[in-house]
């Protein structure tokens, strides 16, 4: 098998890494010793917490990921992705 990139670790970031990656067609090879999320990623909750962000780019990175995952929710089966909402 040809690949153009191996990621190591199927945590979150490794998982993010490999499908983004493989969605601009570059052949990817996701390698994880356990099973995916297992590690850390298998421990976060998961939350996207806007509250915490500071004005500026803080809070701009903050709702482009808010914003990727309703996104990634459309695009992936078994995504998962529940908004909660909130306000403070």
């Amino acid at each position: 098998m040809s690949v153009d990139v191996i990621v190591v670790g199927g945590g979150i970031v490794g998982a993010a890494t490999a499908y983004f990656l493989a969605r601009r067609k570059v052949r990817v090879l996701l390698i994880e010793a356990e099973t995916p999320a297992w590690g850390a990623s298998g421990r976060n909750p998961g939350y996207q917490w806007l509250h915490t962000r500071r004005a500026g780019l803080q809070m701009e990175l903050g709702l482009a990921g808010r914003r990727l995952a309703d996104i990634l929710a459309e695009e992936l089966d078994g995504f998962e992705f529940r908004p909660c909402g909130g306000m403070i």
